[in-house]
């Protein structure tokens, strides 16, 4: 996350747009999908697709969970995880 662009790095904002249009060209039902990337003079912004339900802060207030309300939460994000490992590993940038 780039909490002022201003101030960050020209690396750093290179990482940001990288992550961001790998996210984009991922198609999977448990990644919210990036419609744009773009610059708003000097300030990177995203267009992320609308997920109604809240986000996960929200479904986390009520921690601790029990077991079977974690793992209908983990399911779907360690799926999606293993689809955004996959996708981007061999296309990531090495590290300098």
């Amino acid at each position: 996350m780039i909490h002022s662009a201003r101030h960050a790095s020209q690396e750093a904002l290179a990482r940001f747009r990288w992550e961001a249009m790998a996210i984009a060209c991922m198609q999977h039902p448990n990644i919210v999908q990036i419609y744009h990337v773009g610059d708003d003079d000097g300030r990177p912004y995203l267009v992320l697709e609308y997920v109604d339900g809240g986000d996960l802060k929200q479904r986390l207030r009520d921690i601790p969970l029990s077991s079977p309300a974690a793992a209908t939460l983990w399911k779907p994000w360690r799926g999606a995880m293993h689809y955004a490992h996959g996708a981007t590993s061999s296309t990531r940038p090495q590290a300098s």
